[in-house]
């Protein structure tokens, strides 16, 4: 049990460690301009899974349970930027796991057709920590803000947020917080895009 409970801790601090240096990484790229949107085909269901797997061992780190609902029930395959929607979600849900304790956090998803060609990715990351101070709200996507409130914390750069809000926008999304002290955070973010199913051929997938 000591064994793997210290393999978990291990990987959790991995798994910071690497999404710290992701960002310092990207954040100096928008600062230069030197990044920009890429679009491709990729399977929705699959990132979503991929990125919450990732995570896991962070969560049970904390003692929180880390919950999938899948409300995905249109087209699977989205034309987005892969990468920077993987860093958008890695980025909110360690943000939500680190902010909570014994707690659960839950992601919601789903591919929306808004009209014939347009269609919405959305997903919300919704936790039961401590909640944003209505005085951190303003400025909660600036760089290096702390949301610790005077509580010692070893997690994060202070860059996550600020990365999620550029890549959000970048990709001519929004991205949405509500938020009550003492009872948790809900992030919901929009990424639009255009694409005609219709005209390509597509692999068939598992839902």
């Amino acid at each position: 049990d000591d064994i793997k409970r210290f393999s978990k801790s291990v990987r959790a601090s991995l798994q910071t460690l690497l999404n710290t240096i992701n960002n310092f990484v990207d954040y100096a790229r928008i600062e230069t301009g030197k990044l920009e949107a890429e679009n491709d085909l990729f399977n929705l269901n699959e990132e979503v899974d991929n990125a919450v797997e990732l995570l896991k061992p962070l969560a049970q780190s904390k003692n929180n349970e880390l919950e999938i609902i899948n409300n995905n029930h249109s087209q699977i395959l989205v034309y987005s930027d892969p990468v920077k929607f993987r860093q958008i979600l890695i980025n909110i849900i360690a943000n939500a796991i680190r902010f909570t304790n014994n707690g659960k956090v839950k992601v919601t998803y789903e591919n929306l057709q808004k009209s014939k060609d347009l269609y919405e990715i959305r997903t919300s990351v919704e936790d039961t920590g401590r909640g944003i101070p209505p005085d951190k709200m303003e400025s909660i996507f600036n760089p290096f803000v702390s949301l610790k409130g005077g509580e010692k914390t070893n997690y994060g750069s202070g860059l996550g947020l600020t990365i999620c809000n550029e890549f959000v926008h970048m990709l001519k999304g929004e991205i949405n917080i509500e938020s009550t002290i003492g009872v948790g955070t809900k992030f919901t973010i929009k990424i639009p895009y255009n694409y005609n199913y219709d005209r390509v051929h597509l692999p068939l997938v598992k839902i």
